[in-house]
């Protein structure tokens, strides 16, 4: 439904017979996009400088404006530059895969292709996602068949790989953990920059993790050491006090039976632990 739902969503902008390329001229860095042809209709998003977006020269003085992203709406046209560059996929990708998100600065045109799922909070969420130079035809990542998404701001487009672990399977909740590939710009520049480490958990209420703390309590002592572990870090990730001090003392509520791999998964949780704590 997802896929459908954009799809309608564009199809009618792209059958514009003037759609052309083009880029804001706005010393201020942004250009407002508001959802009807005047200044006083409401602002639905911003397009910024150096991303390349499409618009339909058929209006007057306002122009219909949209992204391979789903933000459409009007745009004056005094905001408004031709974008005179070819900036494709390249022949990446299949049937489905096309130029998510475009964006020239320094000389340099980069491409983002691959598959949408959704859009939400500015963010584009989708697969086989493949960062190019369009101007040399390189290609700047692996994409991936794991969940992505992708976000441009200030200059830089992230591309964050998404993948379920290391939570068992046998407990209803996991944990995310979260890889970063950067990609940004330094003066004539293109750096790579990869992070990791940052995760993602499922959130509690109050009650929730009242509940859960007093499950994993009273089940210590017959659970599998491996579960027991990941649920302590998930609970700890919440800030709930009683969940924290279970977790950093869990050696001790075991009798000190966290060695071997149990010591390493532990290690392991800590590691997490901090690592979402700085």
């Amino acid at each position: 439904m997802k896929h459908t739902a954009i799809l309608l969503l564009l199809l009618p902008i792209h059958l514009l017979a003037q759609a052309r390329l083009g880029q804001i001229n706005d010393p201020d860095g942004y250009t407002n996009v508001r959802s009807e042809p005047s200044g006083q209709a409401g602002i639905i998003g911003k397009i910024s400088d150096g991303e390349i977006f499409e618009f339909d020269v058929s209006g007057s003085s306002w122009y219909k404006v949209w992204t391979n992203y789903g933000l459409s709406g009007y745009m004056h046209s005094s905001k408004i530059q031709e974008a005179k560059l070819e900036c494709g996929c390249n022949g990446y990708g299949g049937v489905n895969s096309k130029p998510i998100l475009r964006y020239t600065e320094g000389g340099r045109v980069l491409s983002v292709c691959g598959t949408i799922d959704s859009v939400a909070n500015n963010m584009i969420y989708g697969t086989e996602m493949l960062v190019q130079d369009c101007l040399s035809r390189a290609e700047l990542n692996e994409p991936s068949i794991l969940p992505q998404k992708v976000e441009l701001k200030d200059g830089r487009i992230s591309i964050t790989e998404l993948a379920n672990l290391p939570v068992s399977k046998s407990w209803k909740y996991s944990l995310v953990p979260v890889t970063k590939n950067s990609y940004f710009f330094i003066d004539d520049r293109f750096i790579k920059q990869i992070n990791a480490g940052a995760y993602s958990f499922p959130k509690f209420s109050t009650n929730e993790l009242e509940e859960e703390l007093e499950k994993l309590k009273s089940g210590l002592s017959n659970a599998s050491l491996h579960l027991s572990i990941d649920i302590a870090l998930v609970l700890a990730l919440n800030d709930c006090d009683d969940c924290v001090a279970l977790f950093l003392d869990l050696g001790d509520y075991l009798g000190g039976g966290l060695d071997g791999e149990n010591g390493e998964r532990y290690l392991e949780a800590l590691r997490v632990y901090g690592l979402n704590k700085k």
